[in-house]
């Protein structure tokens, strides 16, 4: 988020008062000037209408927990960006017209890092970051910390320290760690989640892909730089889309084949 403020050159972003403390004192510590409007669950969406929008402002719209129906971007004369980390493939999601979404992706799916952001209307993605070995090693440590936690609430001898330590040493990383690209096994376990997720989605994936209505890029690091965005890679609409999408689906499989996901 903090990037995509930069590159874009906003002066100001406009976010929700019901927000995440985390990613606001994140927002605070990289100098962006930030606004507050009235917002929260079962708030009305036509009450802000009135906000003193001005040129070079960008506003941040939330999905908050998947409850929300599809919202209309044409009276906000600023560009948009939502979060739609609690609805993934919800109606507001699937049909967005704002200039960037973005969504934790570790919220909802098992995965211990990961950030998804795209464009509904087509705008230029950031360029691939390189991997980090350092991110590896963590990966590694919260995919440990999660096996601990699923034995712990089935019920096995696991003490609640063992996995609570891992969670909290990489969470301290996510604060203070630049953006870099997936770890490995999330990137396979990520590529079977949008397999199942999106697979059953005809319309959307013919509406997204065959009519280039969107671009979309799987992002990994999530929470950092606040929201912790950072480019895995790009599928762009092209009519060979299918072809490479379910070519990349087989190569997970055989991924897993030989390596099993922690």
């Amino acid at each position: 988020m903090i990037d995509l403020y930069r590159s874009q050159g906003w002066q100001r972003l406009w976010v929700p008062e019901y927000f995440c403390y985390d990613v606001i004192a994140s927002l605070k510590e990289a100098g962006l000037e930030l606004r507050y409007y009235a917002d929260w669950p079962g708030k009305d969406d036509g009450e802000n209408d009135n906000l003193d929008l001005r040129q070079g402002d960008a506003i941040l719209r939330v999905n908050y927990f998947g409850m929300r129906s599809y919202r209309s971007v044409e009276k906000l004369p600023v560009p948009v960006v939502e979060d739609h980390t609690h609805d993934l493939i919800g109606g507001w999601a699937m049909n967005s017209h704002a200039d960037w979404c973005i969504a934790s992706l570790r919220k909802t799916l098992p995965i211990p890092e990961g950030g998804m952001l795209w464009s509904p209307v087509g705008l230029r993605l950031p360029e691939m970051p390189e991997r980090s070995e350092e991110n590896e090693r963590i990966a590694v440590t919260r995919w440990e910390a999660m096996r601990l936690k699923a034995r712990y609430l089935a019920g096995e001898d696991v003490e609640k320290a063992a996995f609570r330590a891992g969670f909290v040493d990489t969470e301290e990383y996510f604060d203070r760690a630049e953006v870099c690209a997936l770890d490995r096994d999330v990137f396979v376990t990520l590529g079977l989640a949008v397999f199942w997720v999106f697979g059953a989605k005809d319309d959307f994936l013919y509406d997204s892909y065959c009519e280039e209505r969107l671009v979309v890029g799987v992002f990994g690091f999530a929470e950092v730089d606040a929201f912790g965005f950072t480019c895995l890679g790009m599928f762009s609409s092209r009519c060979v889309f299918s072809l490479f999408f379910f070519g990349f689906c087989a190569f997970c499989w055989v991924c897993l084949a030989f390596k099993p996901l922690r």
